[in-house]
């Protein structure tokens, strides 16, 4: 087989290394250091998947015989090492530092139209308050309250008596109005004749944004599911200079609705005064500047409703969950403010600029 992996009957041969074979060779080269102060692998860095393929690369035949002939003679110092085991090339592990601190991680991002269009529950018809803000109704069950939805409860009387069975009991909503408990502690209220009746489900004002569905007496109003992506636009004055940016949210039903009307589901014209500067969705990647004006790349993990993005570090592999809120979540405009850019990261690590 010549260096190319090609044998001598011209076939290209394919070897496959075993996950304890770069284990062991990636702590022997002191590689999992790159990305962690532990000794284990780090699997919070996207980039772990680039170290494992560095020594994926160095590992071939003779690397997997030489291991196995220092094995044999007992050369194994205990600490998951052979000390006779050499680096590839001298200065190997800086040089792997500098390429792995090099990379920005490629993720996968979806334009499809496709996924729920609206959150299943149904609420009541649409109202308006004085000031001309509009809200919903909906009915809960009393263990499904939160403490913040007491003050919101329409009835004032029913208020009134699950403010003072709390109060009394000296427990949130979930605890104190569970199902097993409600035949001891509903909240009560009294009728015209004198009677005492129980308190289980109540109605709750709650200020959103929701649309029809179906027609005559199957119409419904339901909340917008997830958003398809957020449309970023460049206020300007009467000399064209920038004002700010406005950030324009997209759902996924808004989408199917352009999509279905044969127009493009990333509208480019919002009027007079507004230049379209591009699109982002969950997984696509901004560059912009940090608070100490160094040029970071960050990666949209979520698209608000309320004109926010939450982003985070384009390498950083770990779930929401376990992030700090901190520093995530901004408006269109605040990117704007660190010279913000859209990016493209093709398979091959290429950083491409994008306007889409």
């Amino acid at each position: 087989m010549n260096s190319d992996g090609v044998d001598a009957h011209d076939k290209r041969c394919v070897q496959a290394t075993a996950g304890g074979v770069t284990a062991f060779l990636r702590n022997s080269w002191e590689l999992n250091g790159i990305l962690g102060d532990g000794p284990g692998k780090s699997r919070d860095d996207h980039r772990h998947h680039a170290i494992d393929a560095i020594v994926v690369a160095l590992t071939d035949s003779g690397m997997i015989k030489k291991i196995s002939s220092l094995a044999k003679q007992g050369r194994y110092n205990g600490r998951g090492r052979f000390d006779d085991l050499p680096l590839p090339w001298p200065g190997f592990h800086d040089e792997a530092a500098e390429r792995i601190n090099q990379v920005v991680t490629s993720h996968h991002v979806s334009r499809r139209v496709r996924g729920a269009m609206h959150q299943d529950t149904f609420y009541g018809r649409p109202r308006e308050d004085d000031s001309g803000k509009r809200y919903v109704h909906i009915r809960k069950p009393l263990e499904a309250l939160s403490e913040k939805d007491i003050p919101s409860i329409v009835d004032p009387v029913i208020r009134w008596a699950v403010q003072t069975k709390l109060q009394e009991l000296r427990e949130k909503p979930a605890a104190a109005f569970k199902l097993a408990k409600m035949s001891e502690n509903a909240p009560t209220w009294k009728t015209g004749d004198g009677r005492l009746m129980p308190v289980l489900r109540t109605r709750i004002r709650q200020n959103l944004h929701t649309f029809p569905v179906g027609r005559g007496k199957t119409k419904r109003w339901v909340k917008p599911g997830r958003n398809h992506h957020m449309e970023v636009v460049e206020l300007l004055d009467e000399d064209g200079k920038t004002i700010k940016w406005e950030g324009y949210p997209i759902s996924m039903y808004e989408a199917h609705q352009r999509l279905l009307k044969g127009v493009s589901v990333v509208n480019r014209n919002h009027g007079p005064g507004k230049r379209f500067l591009f699109s982002i969705a969950a997984g696509e990647i901004l560059e912009l500047e940090d608070d100490t004006g160094v040029r970071r790349h960050v990666v949209i993990r979520s698209v608000r409703s309320n004109t926010q993005v939450r982003w985070m570090a384009v390498n950083d592999a770990r779930i929401d969950d376990k992030l700090s809120k901190a520093g995530r979540t901004a408006h269109p405009d605040s990117p704007r403010k660190r010279d913000c850019r859209k990016i493209v990261v093709t398979p091959l690590g290429e950083i491409r600029r994008a306007r889409d």
